[in-house]
């Protein structure tokens, strides 16, 4: 084995390098993704040994790695140069890293929503630039292992059954004895665009691009051309519409590296509408060819006011589950704690639990929780517990966040001081006009 060992050569792991250090002298910004971590730090010696212009960065899920650094480097409008994102799939979804023009798989994605995840981070609807490149692994055959097999078997199941959103080149299907031509490709892509459908599943952002796009768009494509390329800085912008019934809809920016979310209120108290779907068939609903616009008076700041004033309880109802009923056990736990430092004639600990409570049931809209931070805190305050529970076994199904209820109430005193410590301040959200991107309000007058 030593002697097999001994013949193999280091030439697959430098190509990979050559060719992500042509790539980014092309492009500028370019992202590998691998796996394999150990693939991405031995890649990373070797751009460092063949360019001393060139940057490398290692980004994981490890804490000492450098994701700050490329969420910063690879941000829409960033002006960093001769930079290569050198990424594991803990960066392949959730972040936005659209000022790179070319995306590299360094490995196989074993199932096709990684691959389609890793793509996602650059092919974005505001992405800077006309096209981007993604590139694809076509090793030999000796190295063909049994997941790129399973990764193409998948695809051309899904691909069968239900449509995907991700062109694989068609040198990589199995089923394909002759791969096309360059003019073959043009040629089949100008078809599938002119036909404009899907045999399967519609991709996920194809109902928001019908909006501007298409001949049922609402924006008429002059309109929306214009504003694609207006670099003037609008932090919110409001718009008021005739309707017979209120409802309002609020693109609301993400933070710095996540992607806006849509939420639509049918009405002051109907449930909210969050998925992209069905926001914008909800929109088209509401605005057809006579729709009229209102200038802002006294019944149209009313009808924002109440909106707004919902945007707090329903962005925590949009946290996953788990989080959700981390903020429900918390707010139970504190409200005892608080009972207990009472007793104690604690005033000061009191205090701050309800302070704590307030912010939990009846936050004020201009200053809105950060619920997935303060979700994210509480659990990091619980932790210690919920693993020391997971250690005594004996368990018949999983253990939840309820079953830790009772042995943290009687941890008080132990927990005090970290729980001061997570929530001396209280983490917040930028007020509302600095988060809503975008607002439309159905004015019932």
């Amino acid at each position: 084995m030593h002697e097999l060992l001994s013949e193999m050569s280091d030439h697959r792991e430098a190509v990979k390098a050559e060719r992500l250090v042509k790539l980014v002298k092309q492009h500028g910004l370019v992202l590998a993704f691998d796996s394999r971590p150990l693939t991405l730090a031995d890649l990373r010696q070797r751009i460092e040994g063949m360019s001393s212009r060139i940057k490398p960065i290692l980004a994981t899920g490890d804490p000492g790695s450098q994701r700050s650094t490329v969420l910063e480097q690879f941000k829409l409008g960033s002006a960093a140069k001769n930079v290569v994102g050198l990424c594991s799939d803990s960066l392949a979804e959730g972040v936005n890293l659209q000022q790179a023009s070319a995306l590299v798989h360094l490995d196989m994605p074993s199932v096709v929503r990684i691959a389609e995840q890793r793509a996602g981070r650059v092919d974005r609807m505001d992405s800077p630039h006309t096209s981007v490149e993604v590139w694809w692994p076509e090793d030999a055959g000796e190295f063909a292992i049994s997941s790129d097999e399973r990764f193409i078997e998948r695809y051309e199941t899904v691909d069968r059954l239900l449509g995907s959103n991700l062109p694989l080149p068609e040198s990589m299907h199995k089923s394909n004895a002759k791969p096309l031509t360059a003019l073959e490709l043009v040629e089949q892509y100008e078809k599938e665009m002119g036909d404009n459908t899907w045999d399967g599943v519609r991709d996920a952002f194809e109902p928001v691009r019908s909006l501007v796009s298409g001949s049922g768009a609402l924006v008429e494509a002059a309109t929306y051309e214009h504003y694609r390329h207006v670099r003037a800085r609008v932090l919110s912008r409001v718009s008021l519409v005739k309707a017979g019934s209120p409802w309002a809809f609020f693109c609301i920016a993400a933070g710095t590296f996540g992607a806006p979310r849509w939420i639509l209120l049918p009405s002051f108290m109907g449930a909210p509408i969050a998925e992209l779907g069905q926001v914008c068939d909800a929109l088209r609903e509401r605005l057809g060819e006579n729709i009229e616009n209102l200038a802002m008076n006294d019944t149209a700041d009313e009808h924002l006011r109440q909106f707004l004033g919902r945007l707090s309880n329903v962005e925590r109802s949009l946290l996953p589950r788990k989080k959700q009923r981390a903020l429900e056990e918390m707010e139970l736990i504190i409200s005892k704690f608080g009972d207990a430092a009472i007793k104690r004639s604690n005033h000061v600990l009191a205090q701050h639990y309800g302070a704590i409570l307030e912010m939990l049931r009846q936050p004020n809209p201009q200053f809105q929780p950060d619920w997935d931070e303060v979700a994210g805190r509480w659990l990091d305050v619980i932790r210690p517990t919920w693993y020391e529970k997971l250690k005594e076994g004996r368990r018949k199904g999983p253990l939840l966040l309820k079953d830790i209820r009772k042995t943290l109430l009687a941890k008080e005193s132990r927990l005090s001081d970290e729980i001061m410590r997570q929530f001396r301040s209280f983490p917040l959200l930028p007020p509302p006009d600095e988060r809503i991107s975008a607002c439309i309000v159905g004015v019932a007058e």
